[in-house]
């Protein structure tokens, strides 16, 4: 599901809603259904906006009548190809650097060879990297400013993971040891479900883990199966599977995560002081120590909106291109954290 032009699209696998003619695809406006131009000849697997437009990705290779090989995209009003599609499946779309980017189970578009993931260049698509990805890409996800890939492939330290920093790609630290199905950004963590149950590190993770942007966590004791899907709804993380128990609690195939640094601020004013608060978005940090730490703010859902990695005391941050609301500041010292509430008025 997706927001477009003020609308809830839905795609699957379907060919009626509502008890109305609708392939693979449909539009809910909060009073009624309406198709999407005579939607799709076969299912959708993954949707995102770019540039104004409702981009589609799927098994299909037909949208609203016209050729269209597994990636079409709509302008409100009509369909159209992206050049010459691809020869597999899509699963997954995301725009990152202003870019968009399709993974799947495809090898070609046509004569151009690119394994399992592309970007569109407004024209046509084109490899990413030197096409070291040797399996399938089941999810996209921008985090830390780099895109992550999630999905069945390895190779080097790129295990079911790993990162494109618009050059190249990295690891998380060796990755998982099984496939990944679903990226999640949430609490300022990179949250990874699928079919694993632990980091090449050793870390216990059980179908569900985080990643920090340098090391894996376990999210309890995870999972008695695989997390299919996961989103963020009101300052929670909800995860879908095949599951029947989450943190050892009976919940069949859906469970709810809250993490404490979402929504909590650890008073440590001995530690750290934060001055005017309300502020304008001009504020300063007061620390204790002198020594350079990690200053991450997030906003409240959870998403990290700045991060510094050199901070030191009394230094004034500028927030005023945020706007007014509730933000966290987490300062991380060696041996501990410090939460902060921060008003932007």
């Amino acid at each position: 599901m997706v927001i477009y032009n003020g609308k809830l699209i839905v795609g699957g696998n379907y060919n009626t809603m509502n008890g109305m003619p609708a392939h693979n695809i449909a539009s809910w406006d909060g009073t009624s259904w309406d198709t999407l131009g005579g939607g799709l000849n076969g299912s959708v697997w993954a949707m995102t906006v770019f540039n104004g437009e409702l981009i589609v990705g799927g098994n299909f290779y037909q949208a609203g009548g016209i050729g269209a090989s597994k990636v079409a995209k709509w302008n409100g009003t009509s369909w159209s190809n992206m050049h010459d599609g691809f020869d597999a499946v899509v699963n997954a779309l995301a725009v990152y650097n202003n870019e968009l980017y399709a993974g799947g189970d495809f090898f070609h578009s046509i004569n151009d060879t690119m394994y399992y993931i592309a970007k569109w260049n407004g024209t046509d698509w084109d490899a990413v990297g030197n096409d070291e990805l040797n399996g399938e890409v089941y999810t996209l996800e921008v985090y830390n400013g780099s895109l992550y890939a999630g999905g069945d492939f390895d190779f080097d330290s790129v295990n079911y993971i790993g990162y494109w920093t618009g050059a190249e790609w990295k690891g998380c630290d060796d990755g998982v040891n099984d496939w990944v199905y679903d990226l999640t950004v949430y609490g300022g963590d990179l949250y990874v479900g699928g079919y694993f149950d632990q980091a090449y590190d050793g870390t216990v993770l059980n179908y569900i883990g985080r990643w920090n942007g340098s090391s894996w966590a376990a999210c309890g004791t995870g999972m008695d199966d695989e997390v299919d899907c996961m989103t963020v709804y009101n300052n929670k993380l909800y995860m879908s599977g095949y599951f029947e128990h989450a943190n050892g609690i009976a919940t069949r195939f859906i469970a709810g995560w809250e993490t404490p640094s979402v929504i909590k601020e650890n008073y440590s004013d001995e530690l750290v002081s934060v001055f005017p608060n309300p502020s304008d978005g001009k504020i300063t940090l007061d620390l204790a120590s002198s020594l350079p730490v990690t200053l991450e703010i997030f906003n409240a859902l959870g998403e990290k909106v700045f991060l510094t990695n050199d901070f030191e005391t009394n230094t004034e941050i500028d927030l005023t291109q945020f706007a007014p609301g509730i933000y966290f500041a987490q300062i991380s010292f060696k041996d501990s954290q410090v939460r902060k509430k921060i008003v932007i008025q």
